[in-house]
Protein backbone atom coordinates (compact mmCIF):
# COMPACT_ATOMS: atom_id res chain seq x y z
CA UNK A 1 0.00 0.00 0.00
CA UNK A 2 1.44 3.39 -0.87
CA UNK A 3 2.41 5.32 2.25
CA UNK A 4 1.81 2.34 4.50
CA UNK A 5 4.74 1.23 6.63
CA UNK A 6 5.88 -2.32 5.93
CA UNK A 7 5.80 -3.24 9.62
CA UNK A 8 2.16 -2.15 9.80
CA UNK A 9 1.23 -4.55 7.02
CA UNK A 10 3.30 -7.34 8.51
CA UNK A 11 1.87 -7.10 12.01
CA UNK A 12 -1.69 -5.97 11.30
CA UNK A 13 -2.49 -2.33 11.96
CA UNK A 14 -4.88 0.49 11.29
CA UNK A 15 -3.64 2.79 8.54
CA UNK A 16 -6.01 5.63 7.91
CA UNK A 17 -9.48 4.13 7.93
CA UNK A 18 -8.36 0.67 6.85
CA UNK A 19 -7.24 -2.23 8.98
CA UNK A 20 -4.56 -4.43 7.51
CA UNK A 21 -4.25 -7.89 8.99
CA UNK A 22 -1.26 -10.08 8.45
CA UNK A 23 -1.87 -13.15 6.39
CA UNK A 24 -1.05 -16.39 8.08
CA UNK A 25 1.57 -18.31 6.18
CA UNK A 26 2.13 -21.93 6.98
CA UNK A 27 5.27 -23.58 5.75
CA UNK A 28 4.30 -27.17 5.32
CA UNK A 29 6.77 -29.60 6.74
CA UNK A 30 6.36 -33.19 7.67
CA UNK A 31 7.61 -35.25 10.55
CA UNK A 32 8.35 -38.90 9.98
CA UNK A 33 8.71 -41.49 12.72
CA UNK A 34 9.58 -45.15 12.21
CA UNK A 35 6.66 -47.05 13.72
CA UNK A 36 5.55 -50.66 13.41
CA UNK A 37 1.88 -51.61 13.05
CA UNK A 38 1.79 -52.64 16.73
CA UNK A 39 3.36 -49.33 17.78
CA UNK A 40 0.85 -47.43 15.63
CA UNK A 41 -2.03 -49.32 17.26
CA UNK A 42 -0.67 -48.50 20.74
CA UNK A 43 -0.14 -44.84 19.79
CA UNK A 44 -3.70 -44.68 18.43
CA UNK A 45 -5.05 -45.89 21.76
CA UNK A 46 -2.86 -43.50 23.75
CA UNK A 47 -3.78 -40.53 21.55
CA UNK A 48 -7.49 -41.37 21.90
CA UNK A 49 -7.19 -41.04 25.69
CA UNK A 50 -5.82 -37.53 25.06
CA UNK A 51 -8.73 -36.55 22.82
CA UNK A 52 -7.05 -37.19 19.46
CA UNK A 53 -8.87 -39.67 17.25
CA UNK A 54 -6.95 -41.53 14.53
CA UNK A 55 -9.56 -43.21 12.36
CA UNK A 56 -7.29 -45.53 10.41
CA UNK A 57 -3.90 -45.65 8.73
CA UNK A 58 -4.55 -42.32 6.96
CA UNK A 59 -6.67 -39.35 7.87
CA UNK A 60 -6.89 -35.99 9.54
CA UNK A 61 -6.63 -35.20 13.23
CA UNK A 62 -7.64 -32.05 15.06
CA UNK A 63 -7.04 -30.81 18.59
CA UNK A 64 -6.94 -27.34 20.15
CA UNK A 65 -7.06 -25.57 16.80
CA UNK A 66 -4.27 -27.64 15.26
CA UNK A 67 -5.11 -29.77 12.22
CA UNK A 68 -2.80 -32.34 10.68
CA UNK A 69 -2.87 -35.01 8.01
CA UNK A 70 -1.28 -38.32 8.88
CA UNK A 71 -0.37 -41.53 7.09
CA UNK A 72 1.00 -44.76 8.49
CA UNK A 73 2.46 -47.03 5.82
CA UNK A 74 5.52 -49.23 5.34
CA UNK A 75 6.56 -48.89 8.98
CA UNK A 76 6.60 -45.07 9.01
CA UNK A 77 4.17 -42.53 10.44
CA UNK A 78 4.12 -39.24 8.53
CA UNK A 79 2.39 -36.20 9.99
CA UNK A 80 1.91 -32.87 8.20
CA UNK A 81 0.54 -29.84 10.06
CA UNK A 82 -2.00 -28.18 7.75
CA UNK A 83 -3.64 -25.66 10.10
CA UNK A 84 -2.85 -23.97 13.40
CA UNK A 85 -3.55 -20.85 15.43
CA UNK A 86 -1.23 -18.01 14.37
CA UNK A 87 0.37 -17.77 17.81
CA UNK A 88 1.64 -21.40 17.73
CA UNK A 89 4.80 -21.92 15.68
CA UNK A 90 4.82 -25.03 13.50
CA UNK A 91 8.19 -25.99 14.98
CA UNK A 92 6.68 -26.07 18.48
CA UNK A 93 3.74 -28.22 17.40
CA UNK A 94 5.91 -30.65 15.46
CA UNK A 95 8.50 -30.83 18.21
CA UNK A 96 5.94 -31.68 20.87
CA UNK A 97 4.14 -34.20 18.68
CA UNK A 98 7.36 -35.91 17.64
CA UNK A 99 8.61 -36.01 21.24
CA UNK A 100 5.30 -37.45 22.45
CA UNK A 101 5.27 -40.18 19.80
CA UNK A 102 8.92 -41.10 20.32
CA UNK A 103 8.41 -41.29 24.10
CA UNK A 104 5.35 -43.44 23.48
CA UNK A 105 7.39 -45.87 21.37
CA UNK A 106 10.15 -46.00 24.01
CA UNK A 107 7.58 -46.61 26.76
CA UNK A 108 6.06 -49.50 24.81
CA UNK A 109 9.53 -50.97 24.17
CA UNK A 110 10.37 -50.80 27.87
CA UNK A 111 7.08 -52.48 28.82
CA UNK A 112 7.57 -55.30 26.32
CA UNK A 113 11.10 -55.94 27.65
CA UNK A 114 9.74 -56.71 31.13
Amino acid sequence: MPGCPIHALALGARVGSKIFMRRSTLIRTMITIPMSDAQFAAATTRLRTNGIELTGPTGTLTKDGVTAKYEHAAGVLKVEIIGRPDFLPVSLIEGRLQSYLEQSIAYDADRSAL
